[in-house]
Protein backbone atom coordinates (compact mmCIF):
# COMPACT_ATOMS: atom_id res chain seq x y z
CA UNK A 1 0.00 0.00 0.00
CA UNK A 2 2.88 1.96 -0.48
CA UNK A 3 3.03 5.53 -2.25
CA UNK A 4 6.42 5.49 -4.49
CA UNK A 5 7.46 7.62 -6.94
CA UNK A 6 11.11 7.59 -8.55
CA UNK A 7 11.67 10.40 -11.05
CA UNK A 8 14.28 11.01 -13.01
CA UNK A 9 14.74 15.07 -13.09
CA UNK A 10 16.94 17.40 -14.93
CA UNK A 11 18.91 18.84 -11.69
CA UNK A 12 21.16 18.61 -9.13
CA UNK A 13 20.96 16.46 -6.27
CA UNK A 14 21.98 19.64 -3.94
CA UNK A 15 19.11 21.54 -6.01
CA UNK A 16 16.93 18.90 -4.89
CA UNK A 17 17.64 18.48 -1.83
CA UNK A 18 17.02 21.93 -0.88
CA UNK A 19 13.79 21.66 -2.29
CA UNK A 20 12.62 18.96 -0.04
CA UNK A 21 14.21 20.26 3.26
CA UNK A 22 13.82 23.99 3.37
CA UNK A 23 10.88 26.19 3.16
CA UNK A 24 11.78 28.14 0.49
CA UNK A 25 12.42 25.36 -1.50
CA UNK A 26 9.21 23.36 -0.71
CA UNK A 27 7.32 26.54 -1.29
CA UNK A 28 8.07 26.26 -4.88
CA UNK A 29 6.29 22.88 -5.38
CA UNK A 30 4.48 22.04 -2.34
CA UNK A 31 3.07 24.26 0.06
CA UNK A 32 3.48 27.68 0.35
CA UNK A 33 3.00 28.17 4.03
CA UNK A 34 5.53 25.82 6.07
CA UNK A 35 8.04 25.38 8.70
CA UNK A 36 10.35 23.15 8.28
CA UNK A 37 12.57 21.22 11.59
CA UNK A 38 16.27 21.27 10.50
CA UNK A 39 17.41 18.78 13.20
CA UNK A 40 16.18 15.71 13.78
CA UNK A 41 13.35 15.01 16.83
CA UNK A 42 11.67 18.60 15.62
CA UNK A 43 8.45 19.31 14.51
CA UNK A 44 7.89 20.11 10.27
CA UNK A 45 4.30 21.91 9.42
CA UNK A 46 2.96 22.33 6.31
CA UNK A 47 0.14 24.38 5.77
CA UNK A 48 -2.46 24.24 3.09
CA UNK A 49 -5.19 27.20 2.78
CA UNK A 50 -8.00 27.40 0.26
CA UNK A 51 -10.37 30.11 0.85
CA UNK A 52 -11.56 29.93 4.60
CA UNK A 53 -10.28 26.60 5.21
CA UNK A 54 -6.74 25.70 6.56
CA UNK A 55 -5.54 22.41 6.75
CA UNK A 56 -1.85 22.03 8.76
CA UNK A 57 0.00 19.05 9.01
CA UNK A 58 2.48 18.05 11.63
CA UNK A 59 5.61 15.80 11.17
CA UNK A 60 8.72 14.89 13.46
CA UNK A 61 11.91 14.57 11.53
CA UNK A 62 13.42 11.26 12.10
CA UNK A 63 16.21 10.98 9.25
CA UNK A 64 18.16 14.10 7.91
CA UNK A 65 21.11 12.95 5.86
CA UNK A 66 22.69 15.88 4.15
CA UNK A 67 22.45 16.02 0.41
CA UNK A 68 20.88 12.88 -0.03
CA UNK A 69 17.78 11.97 2.43
CA UNK A 70 14.93 13.58 4.75
CA UNK A 71 12.75 10.91 6.59
CA UNK A 72 9.33 12.19 8.78
CA UNK A 73 6.57 10.68 10.38
CA UNK A 74 3.17 12.68 9.98
CA UNK A 75 1.93 13.20 14.13
CA UNK A 76 -0.56 15.42 13.16
CA UNK A 77 -2.93 15.59 10.77
CA UNK A 78 -6.56 16.32 10.04
CA UNK A 79 -6.47 13.20 7.54
CA UNK A 80 -6.78 10.54 10.14
CA UNK A 81 -4.99 8.48 7.58
CA UNK A 82 -1.92 10.09 7.87
CA UNK A 83 -1.50 9.14 11.23
CA UNK A 84 2.37 7.40 11.89
CA UNK A 85 2.53 7.43 8.06
CA UNK A 86 6.20 8.27 6.68
CA UNK A 87 7.14 10.47 4.17
CA UNK A 88 10.86 9.65 2.68
CA UNK A 89 12.70 12.28 0.33
CA UNK A 90 15.73 11.00 -1.06
CA UNK A 91 18.07 11.93 -4.04
CA UNK A 92 21.06 10.92 -5.86
CA UNK A 93 23.34 11.72 -8.67
CA UNK A 94 21.88 9.98 -11.92
CA UNK A 95 24.89 10.81 -14.74
CA UNK A 96 23.28 14.61 -15.97
CA UNK A 97 19.83 14.24 -13.88
CA UNK A 98 19.10 13.26 -10.38
CA UNK A 99 17.45 10.34 -9.19
CA UNK A 100 14.72 11.43 -7.01
CA UNK A 101 12.84 8.72 -4.49
CA UNK A 102 9.52 9.51 -2.42
CA UNK A 103 7.73 7.69 -0.25
CA UNK A 104 4.97 7.87 1.79
CA UNK A 105 4.52 4.45 4.00
CA UNK A 106 3.33 2.69 6.68
CA UNK A 107 -0.48 3.08 5.95
CA UNK A 108 -3.33 1.11 8.16
CA UNK A 109 -4.39 -1.36 5.84
CA UNK A 110 -7.98 -0.51 6.64
CA UNK A 111 -7.60 2.98 3.91
CA UNK A 112 -6.72 0.59 0.96
CA UNK A 113 -9.06 1.96 -1.14
CA UNK A 114 -10.91 4.53 0.61
CA UNK A 115 -11.36 7.97 -0.04
CA UNK A 116 -8.55 9.23 1.94
CA UNK A 117 -5.79 7.36 0.57
CA UNK A 118 -6.89 7.62 -2.96
CA UNK A 119 -6.69 11.31 -2.66
CA UNK A 120 -3.51 11.13 -1.13
CA UNK A 121 -2.07 9.44 -4.14
CA UNK A 122 -3.82 11.56 -6.62
CA UNK A 123 -2.29 14.08 -4.49
CA UNK A 124 1.35 13.08 -4.54
CA UNK A 125 1.44 12.59 -8.31
CA UNK A 126 0.22 15.99 -8.53
CA UNK A 127 3.28 17.27 -6.07
CA UNK A 128 5.94 14.73 -8.16
CA UNK A 129 4.96 16.69 -11.60
CA UNK A 130 4.92 20.31 -9.73
CA UNK A 131 8.52 19.56 -8.43
CA UNK A 132 9.97 17.99 -11.85
CA UNK A 133 8.28 20.78 -13.24
CA UNK A 134 9.81 23.70 -10.88
CA UNK A 135 13.15 22.12 -11.70
CA UNK A 136 12.95 21.65 -15.25
CA UNK A 137 10.83 24.67 -16.06
CA UNK A 138 10.73 26.90 -13.29
CA UNK A 139 7.40 26.76 -12.97
CA UNK A 140 5.50 24.39 -9.69
CA UNK A 141 2.33 24.22 -8.52
CA UNK A 142 2.38 24.36 -4.73
CA UNK A 143 -1.16 24.73 -2.52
Amino acid sequence: MDIVHNVKISTTPATLYELFTTESGMNKWWSMDCDIAREPGGVSKVRFTKDENKIEMCFRLDTLEPGEKMVWTCVENPNPAWIDTVLHFSVKPAGEQSDFTFKHTNWDAKWQGQIPYEQTKHGWEHFMNSLKNYCEKGIGEPW
